[in-house]
């Protein structure tokens, strides 16, 4: 029972800290909604990314990555492209055309939510870095003990 007590004791403190790293998140992950709804979506995702630094560049490798994976799986595993055009225009002058080929599986809800949760996974993983940093520093690199007492460590006999 006494470590509960330990345990219970030493709860986190809530701070500003906190606040500012909640902040962050939620910025990171706004952009990256942003930028999987809109139209434009690179120069927002961009941002994020700038912002998620060092861990974004993770997050854009991760993107290509997964934009890979899902249109492989929409082209039933194969890494042929297959594509028909046809077209043409009437002699009133309306034109048309239709094009067929391998689907693209980069869109859709499941890979919008995939791509925001790289981006909210690359925020976290800047926060851990910041905390590990930080609570090394406040732990703070102790003096290694004078030979003999002088203090100084050095030996003015």
């Amino acid at each position: 029972m006494p470590r509960r007590a330990a345990s219970l004791n030493r709860r986190v403190n809530i701070g500003p800290a906190f606040t500012l790293e909640a902040v962050y998140v939620a910025l990171i992950t706004t952009l990256a909604v942003l930028g999987m709804t809109s139209q434009s979506h690179r120069p927002i995702l961009l941002v994020a990314a700038l912002l998620a630094l060092p861990c974004g560049l993770a997050a854009i490798v991760g993107l290509y990555v997964l934009t890979g994976l899902f249109n492989w799986i929409a082209a039933g595993f194969t890494n042929t492209y297959v594509s028909d055009s046809v077209g043409g225009c009437t002699a009133s002058g309306h034109c048309w055309s239709r094009t067929s080929g391998t689907p693209v599986g980069a869109r859709g809800f499941l890979f919008s939510a995939c791509v925001v949760a790289l981006f909210v996974c690359a925020a976290l993983a800047n926060v851990l870095i910041l905390r590990s940093v930080m609570r090394g520093r406040s732990n703070g690199v102790q003096e290694p003990p004078s030979v003999g007492g002088h203090g100084s460590g050095r030996n003015d006999c």
